[in-house]
């Protein structure tokens, strides 16, 4: 088959490769920077342009696909209109024992065999250098980094001592801490382990002011940072429900960062950016959420009898369901539909949420929220 070609990783860029299938759990780095791309959704196929070059992406994971996946995947790429040239990772395509013992290769070779044969019109590069690593399980919610992270919390008279120490007696953490051990023995989770408390680490509860409840972390690489909608700071490409917040941002009169998604100036303000689930498996949404429900309970009972004066933000169905635990008449509950660009235009334009919440936190006499982010 004189279509195809191996190629080492260095070569790529020099080529012009109109295509590449990317794989959540490859080593990617090196490519996906060239052609400025974040991961998506498994099963995607994607157009891009850079410098002048349009690429095709095929998104794909380990091990979620089975073979008829990976074949409606190809055909999608074969179907985009002059496509001359594709790329496979090397992880994609080798016939070789994988880090799930039960899976050998990504693209089995035989459906790679296909895909040239039928499309002989279109080059085929193997990337070389591109095996990705064993993942190695790393203990998320270890009891010394509670314990530690529970002294720091008594120390700075934050608030959360006493709900951390509760769920360390009642077992809420361990059950939590044994999943995500056994999770991240075959998958990668997000956020990093030292982030998956940043909400309480970065907004004290006394200093609570303004509530937004988020669902999951974002389940791609680099976004995620232990905040509800809030990006890492070296994530430069914008989420979308982030992205539609912006836009209300602006209608309301505040600037912001379109190159940025970090929030932590909220928090540091008091605005409690939480998710109701704190963890979630990569390219996986909502993977984690049930085995976060009870923490999440028992967090918004603790902060609705321990606070009052704040505003609840709620967007969408799913944070709404929470409504029950906090008494309205402590707390300021503000509705509408979610920012994603599903349900954004079902009520969430023009709702104007950070206006409303300021001016209840005027009537209370508290200091309003600076929300500005043209930093």
């Amino acid at each position: 088959m004189d279509n195809i070609e191996c190629i080492n990783i260095s070569e790529f860029e020099k080529l012009k490769i109109q295509a590449i299938a990317v794989a959540f759990d490859c080593k990617i780095t090196d490519f996906c920077s060239i052609i400025d791309i974040q991961i998506r959704s498994p099963g995607n196929v994607e157009l891009h342009k850079k410098d002048g070059k349009r690429y095709a992406v095929m998104f794909i994971s380990r091990p979620l696909f089975v073979e008829e996946n990976y074949k409606s995947c190809l055909s999608k790429i074969a179907k985009i209109k002059n496509l001359k040239s594709i790329a496979f990772p090397e992880e994609l395509v080798l016939e070789r024992q994988s880090i799930e013992p039960k899976t050998k290769g990504l693209l089995f070779p035989k459906l790679l065999k296909s895909f040239v044969i039928d499309n002989p019109d279109i080059k085929v590069y193997i990337l070389k250098g591109c095996i990705n690593p064993p993942i190695k399980s790393h203990i998320h919610l270890s009891f010394g980094n509670i314990s530690s992270q529970i002294n720091k919390w008594r120390e700075s008279k934050s608030g959360w001592a006493s709900f951390f120490e509760d769920l360390l007696k009642d077992k809420t953490l361990s059950i939590i801490n044994k999943f995500l051990q056994k999770e991240a023995e075959e998958r990668v989770i997000y956020p990093d382990p030292d982030k998956i408390f940043n909400a309480m680490i970065l907004t004290k509860l006394v200093d609570i002011k303004v509530i937004i409840i988020g669902q999951d972390p974002y389940h791609s690489p680099g976004a995620a940072m232990g905040l509800a909608f809030s990006h890492d700071k070296d994530c430069k490409k914008i989420q979308p429900s982030l992205k539609n917040i912006y836009k209300e941002m602006k209608s309301c009169g505040y600037k912001v960062n379109d190159y940025s998604g970090d929030l932590t100036k909220w928090a540091n303000q008091g605005v409690f950016l939480i998710n109701t689930a704190l963890t979630v498996q990569q390219g996986k949404p909502n993977s984690h959420s049930e085995i976060w429900r009870s923490f999440t309970k028992k967090l918004f009972t603790f902060i609705n009898t321990k606070i009052k004066n704040s505003v609840v933000i709620m967007w969408g169905a799913h944070a709404q369901s929470y409504e029950n635990l906090f008494d309205s008449t402590r707390h300021k509950i503000i509705k509408s539909a979610h920012p994603s660009p599903l349900s954004a235009h079902n009520g969430f334009y023009g709702s104007k949420p950070f206006i409303v919440c300021n001016e209840q936190l005027k009537l209370w006499g508290v200091d309003e929220i600076d929300w500005k982010l043209n930093i």
